[in-house]
């Protein structure tokens, strides 16, 4: 029994100090006219799936739960979100060229038709408002690649404007 107690007295001492090494977990501002909502024509239903399922991880808005200050957690759930903003960031969009754009919108509905977006270990924190069902995944991959294609019309468009000078 000693043995017992004496293994979590350890435990929660190692817990209590690896609480003391603390990564920063920020929200940078957010300059409203660079989001991906300023930035593209993104239906209502869309905005709200990236809002509710995407914009934690992948943008200045993250909610860091109660749970994200406690170590291991802590560093963990960090490093994935400053990760997830680094590859795709919602909140600064405007920052993006008309390639990366591109790419990302393809990313996206890649990621989200291949069940790889929201990774397995968020939907199971998250369950069940981070899962994305068929319909969400259709609605988004429609609207990505509507959105690719409206990009190319308009670059074309631009291109031959170019050429009558």
């Amino acid at each position: 029994m000693k043995r017992v107690y004496a293994m979590t007295a350890a435990v929660l001492a190692a817990i209590g100090l690896m609480n003391l090494a603390r990564v920063d977990r920020t929200n940078p501002p957010e300059d409203p006219a660079e989001t991906i909502e300023a930035q593209t024509r993104i239906p209502v239903k869309v905005a709200a799936i990236l809002r509710k399922k995407c914009q934690n991880c992948h943008s200045t808005r993250t909610d860091w739960q109660w749970y994200s200050a406690v170590a291991p957690l802590h560093w963990l759930m960090t490093a994935d979100v400053y990760a997830a903003r680094e590859h795709m960031n919602l909140s600064t969009w405007g920052r993006y060229s008309e390639e990366q754009r591109t790419g990302s919108l393809i990313g996206i509905c890649e990621m989200v038709a291949s069940n790889k977006m929201p990774p397995w270990y968020y939907q199971a924190a998250h369950y069940p408002s981070a899962h994305l069902s068929d319909g969400d995944k259709k609605v988004v991959c429609d609207w990505a690649k509507a959105e690719v294609q409206r990009s190319a019309l308009a670059q074309n468009l631009n291109l031959g404007k170019g050429d009558e000078r």
